[in-house]
Parts: structure tokens; C-alpha cells; sequence
């Protein structure tokens, strides 16, 4: 669901994507540590000092959630597993895996690092803090004068101590695709033999989870004091929402699996249309319109001698002014081969709606091994594909939840 952002960087060979919800997810900490804690806790700090530790708690909290992914990007490498990148987002963060595992055992072991690493990283942390407190409030005092005596780092630590053991508890919850819901997958497909059905267990308890979420925000917003989760309007609210985006997940991934069934062991060129939509090298942006405007394409290619040389768009035919159109050719606007995304006619059908899905394209065109023109993928195609080969409901065998 969050796959892309904008690239922020590199670390241990994987890439660290953030994706513009975060900045609302630094907002919230921000505004719930210095508008909240802060005061309570510390009414003699400066506003410019209880605004900086708010700040840099919500900074490191981030980072936090980066330790957690990376923890399982770490594992999945080590089964062979390719982690593409690691996105951060509204609701944390993501390790975007190009594959299932290929086991239970490889599952349960890339499930279980997260919420291992999180409460360790507590722990840690809370030590830490903890022993910074003087002896004598450390050996007796009252708890609250002892946390309202603390300074902005230890209370910046025994904070980021226990957000991170809430994390790792958090995500045990046994419900897709939180940590505990593939646990539960790794459980099931080891005790069933079955990747299938154990993904749509996990599945329903992901759904049942975040309806559940859903239930108990919408009592806090209405002022009950729910265990563990407490009252008020925007923690309901926010729960509530956490809870939406559990069950519209775990149902996304049920959609993934009848994908990957749907287009397993499928070559791009069985599903490509070989119409070919082509334009000389030398034609000019005029020839260009008229042939996007006799054939339903998005984008033509650029030929020389039966050799692509590159794609041009609808997009760029648009950006030169009609005055001049007849007057520049499509060479000059095109972009060439060497920048142009192309599939391979033997390629894997999956991995290519994967790639086309990832840059938004609805078409991309695919050539042979040595650059000639084959046809042209349409996403539209690979949707009545899937219609034809895959489940008619994507839930038709999942469990009920109660």
C-alpha cells in the first residue's frame, strides 16, 4: 500500500524511502509530547526547550521504526529474501519485500525479529534512562517527583523506552499484517502445508482485529474509558482509524495472493498486444499526434532500421506548442532507450505489474533480447487476465470472523 515516497537514503545496501504521511506522524508526537507531556511533567521548562525535546523525541522515534524494519529486512536477506527498500509512513514503516518467503520457518523468523528488536530496544532504552536519575529519587522518592526532576534526556529515553516496548507489544497482535498476524501465517502454513490458506486466516484476523480497533475508537470518541486504550475523541478517532487501515490491508493482501496465483510462471509476451504502435526517428511531433490520435496508445515507439531507439509520450507530444510541431522531430523529445523503462517479451508477467504498478504507468513497452519492438503490456489486459484466471471472490475460502 505505501511502496513509494521520495528516496532519503541508504543503509546496509537497502534503500530508505519516506513517504509525505510521515510529516504527519512527527506532527502528532510532536504536538502530544510538547502540548502534552511536556507541561504536565515539566511546567518550568522554556517553551523553546519543551518544543526541541518534542521535536527530537519525534525524530527518534522515527528512527526507531527504522531499527524495527531494518531488523526485518536484516533476517529477510539473510533467507535469501530481496527487500527493496524500507518506507516510512503514516503508520511506521514498511519493508517492502519483493516476494513471499519461502518458508514458515523463514517467515516466523523475519515475523518475530520486529517486535523482538522493539521491546529490546525498550529495555535498553529505560535502563538507560533510568540510570540517570539521582540515587536518592532512583532509591525512594515519590515516582512523580522523581520523572518531573528529570532532565530532557533522561525523560527523552524513559519516553522513547516505553513507545518502543508499546511498539513490539503492539505488533504482536495477532492480526495481518501487523508482526503477530504473520506470525499467526507462519504458524498455520507450517501446521497446513498451505501458503494459501494460512494467508487467508491471517487475513481474517487481521480483519477481525481492525474492525475490533474500529469498535473501541468509536466507544473512546463517545467518552467510554476502554481499557488499556483509555477515553477521549482523538484517541478514538485515531484508533479507529489505525483499525480501517488494519482490515483494508489485510484484505489487500488476500488481492495479492490471487495476483501471485493468478499471474505465476506467466511470460510478459503471452499477454502482450503486438500492435505495435511505432514512429521513425525522423517524423516530426505532427506525424506523432495524428498516430496517437488513430490508435489507443499512451505512448509510441521511436524506430530506426527495426531498432528502438527510444519512447515518447502523449505527455511530451503535448509540451511543444502546435505552432512548431511540424518543425521538430520526435528524436528531440523522445526519451531514449538507455532512460526508458522496457520489458522483456520472456520476462515474468508478475515482476512487470509490479514495475508498472510502482511508476504508475498503465502501458510500458517490451522488446526481445536484442532491442526490437515486440509489443506493448497494458495493465488493463493483465486486469481481465486475472478476472478469467484468478478467484471470482478473493475471499471465497477465507475463514469467517465471529
Amino acid at each position: 500500500m505505501w511502496g513509494r515516497g521520495y528516496r532519503i537514503g541508504s543503509v546496509f545496501g537497502f534503500e530508505l524511502r519516506l513517504d509525505l504521511s510521515v510529516i504527519f506522524l512527527v506532527m502528532l508526537i510532536t504536538f502530544h509530547f510538547g502540548a502534552g507531556l511536556v507541561p504536565s511533567l515539566h511546567p518550568d521548562w522554556s517553551p523553546l526547550l519543551g518544543w526541541s525535546v518534542a521535536l527530537a523525541a519525534a525524530a527518534l522515534f522515527v528512527v526507531s521504526i527504522g531499527i524495527h524494519e531494518l531488523s526485518h529486512a536484516l533476517v529477510g536477506r539473510s533467507f535469501g529474501i530481496p527487500v527493496r527498500s524500507i518506507t516510512f509512513f503514516l503508520f511506521g514503516g514498511v519493508s517492502n519485500i519483493e516476494r513471499e518467503p519461502p518458508s514458515a520457518r523463514s517467515e516466523f523468523f523475519m515475523a518475530v525479529v520486529g517486535p523482538v528488536t522493539s521491546i529490546g530496544l525498550g529495555f535498553i532504552l529505560l535502563l538507560a534512562g533510568g540510570g540517570m536519575l539521582p540515587r536518592d529519587l532512583a532509591d525512594g522518592a515519590a515516582a512523580e517527583h522523581a520523572l518531573q526532576a528529570l532532565g530532557p534526556v533522561p525523560t527523552l529515553l524513559l519516553w522513547l523506552g516505553s513507545i518502543n516496548l508499546l511498539l513490539g507489544v503492539f505488533n504482536l497482535i495477532p492480526g495481518f499484517p501487523l508482526d503477530g498476524g504473520r506470525i499467526l501465517r507462519s504458524i498455520v502454513w507450517k501446521v497446513t502445508g498451505s501458503l494459501d490458506k494460512a494467508t487467508r486466516w491471517a487475513a481474517a484476523s487481521g480483519r477481525a482485529v481492525g474492525w475490533a480497533f474500529v469498535g473501541l475508537g468509536a466507544l473512546m470518541a463517545f467518552g467510554y474509558d476502554v481499557p488499556f486504550f483509555g477515553t477521549g475523541f482523538g484517541g478514538g478517532l485515531w484508533l479507529a482509524f489505525i483499525g480501517w487501515f488494519l482490515a483494508r490491508a489485510a484484505r489487500a493482501s488476500v488481492r495479492q495472493l490471487v495476483l501471485h496465483r493468478a499471474l505465476e510462471g506467466v511470460a510478459v509476451g503471452s499477454l502482450m498486444r503486438r500492435d505495435v504502435a511505432t514512429v521513425p526517428s525522423s517524423a516530426s511531433v505532427a506525424s506523432a499526434v495524428d498516430a496517437f490520435t488513430n490508435q489507443d496508445t499512451s505512448e509510441l515507439m521511436v524506430v530506426e532500421h527495426d531498432q528502438l531507439l527510444g519512447v515518447v509520450t502523449v505527455g511530451q507530444v503535448r509540451g511543444v506548442a502546435p505552432a512548431v510541431r511540424g518543425g521538430v522531430s520526435v528524436r528531440e523529445i523522445m526519451t531514449p532507450r538507455e532512460s526508458a523503462t522496457l520489458l522483456a517479451v520472456d520476462g515474468e508477467l508478475e515482476d512487470a505489474v509490479k514495475q508498472m504498478m510502482a511508476q504508475g504507468a498503465p502501458s510500458l513497452p517490451v522488446v526481445d533480447g536484442e532491442g526490437h519492438p515486440e509489443g506493448v503490456l497494458r495493465l488493463q489486459d493483465v486486469a481481465r487476465w486475472i478476472e478469467l484466471h484468478g478467484a471470482d471472490d478473493p475471499d471465497a475460502h477465507a475463514p469467517r470472523a465471529a
